[in-house]
């Protein structure tokens, strides 16, 4: 999926939403590459999906780890291109 704004989503789908594995570039050269509950980055440790995501940064930075609501959440490392 290309968006208006620049960005692109590659990845599953269900009902019209982000589901399961998926790569979303941003237009600040952002990248997530994880898992999906209802268009959400996630790691759902209630359920059979259970992804770490991995955030790369514009700046060269990168978050690999669990997310939760959208955002990093629980056991996760962050590393910087320092």
């Amino acid at each position: 999926m290309s968006y208006a704004n620049g960005e692109k989503y590659d990845g599953q789908w269900k009902d019209d939403k982000k589901q399961g594995r998926g790569i979303h570039s941003y237009q600040n050269g952002d990248r997530y590459d994880g898992g999906w509950i209802e268009d959400e980055k996630c790691w759902d440790g209630e359920s059979l999906i259970k992804f770490i995501g991995v955030y790369y940064f514009g700046n060269g930075d990168k978050y690999e780890g669990e997310f939760e609501d959208n955002l990093k959440h629980g056991n996760g490392k962050l590393s910087t291109k320092d």
